[in-house]
């Protein structure tokens, strides 16, 4: 499946991973790939529930400094860097994203919760944080070539929901694979929550799933929890923007084909104002990957390994709306 016709010619691709050779990539357990100083910079975090349910779900403008600086200080005080704030808040609110990484709304917010904290942190620059800001700052100066030409969205596959549902799950996954399939917050030892975790063969026998959302990554036998750490493997980048119409996310989609050399494996319509392209994973480094796709005013937040999305082939609970699969290759 091509989404942009033109190829691998259409201009030199904007190399993503470590192309300095500054930290060895690996690969863990999960599936990801990481630096072995960033894995060492980066444990695994625990907020409390209150404050991840505050990431999952940002305010909106009106109440988005309050929230900041709300639950800013609980994740310093949980063992976040300053750094790794700063991504979060990010992550939440790409809005704020400007042209510079420094003096910006975000970076106040950062600075405002540390001195609530009072652990004592400063804020120093790494160099992964320096390749990132270049990463952001390249597709952010791309941004207006990519969106000059916005291209058409394809129509939904003509067969049934149901049927659309089966030829995505059996396209993208092996039968053996563990698959989440569930809502946003079901994750955890509640019975109707572990059994979101099930093999593709069984999930393929289950004709009228009502389940708004699926992980596009495999998870380890016996998991009961939709976390980052019980990921096996990494098997694909969903990318989405809440920032551009539908004709200009298509061509950054068709741009991050032939400039960065993902493989682009299904895209679907989620039934709201937003499409999700599926890629093959592509490697590096996903923090890398999540400056990209700020700077292309997509979601970043995309890259977590165990972040759902939309799956194809049901109703939308908010909109009465299918989720159609639009392509599937």
């Amino acid at each position: 499946m091509r989404i942009y016709p033109g190829g691998l010619n259409e201009g030199d691709p904007l190399e993503v991973g470590d192309p300095a050779g500054i930290g060895k990539p690996l690969v863990n357990k999960g599936g990801g790939f990481w630096s072995e100083k960033a894995k060492r910079a980066n444990p695994v975090e625990e907020f409390p529930e209150w404050v991840t349910r505050e990431i999952e779900n940002p305010a909106d403008e009106g109440g988005r400094n309050s929230q900041c600086i709300k639950i800013g200080p609980t994740i310093l005080r949980c063992g976040a860097s300053l750094e790794r704030l700063e991504e979060i808040f990010r992550d939440m609110h790409p809005g704020l994203e400007g042209d510079k990484f420094e003096g910006d709304e975000i970076d106040a917010l950062v600075k405002q919760s540390a001195n609530y904290a009072k652990t004592g942190q400063t804020k120093a620059e790494s160099v992964e944080v320096i390749r990132r800001r270049m990463l952001y700052k390249g597709a952010r100066s791309a941004l207006p070539q990519v969106l000059a030409q916005p291209r058409r969205v394809p129509p939904p596959l003509k067969i049934s929901p149901y049927e659309q549902y089966k030829l995505f799950l059996q396209t993208l996954f092996a039968p053996s694979d563990i698959l989440w399939i569930g809502e946003k917050f079901w994750s955890g030892k509640k019975f109707e929550w572990t059994r979101s975790f099930r093999p593709v063969s069984e999930w393929l026998s289950i004709r009228d799933t009502k389940r708004n959302f699926i992980c596009p990554n495999v998870f380890k036998p016996g998991s009961i929890s939709r976390t980052d750490e019980n990921v096996l493997i990494r098997r694909y980048l969903v990318v989405e923007s809440d920032k551009l119409s539908r004709g200009e996310v298509m061509s950054v989609f068709a741009w991050l084909q032939s400039h960065h050399r993902l493989e682009p494996r299904a895209l679907i319509d989620t039934g709201g104002k937003s499409l999700h392209a599926w890629f093959d994973w592509p490697g590096g480094l996903p923090a890398d990957w999540k400056a990209v796709l700020n700077g292309y005013q997509c979601d970043g937040s995309m890259t977590g390994a165990s972040q759902p999305c939309r799956l194809p082939g049901v109703t939308r609970k908010e909109t009465g709306k299918l989720q159609a699969l639009l392509l599937v290759g």
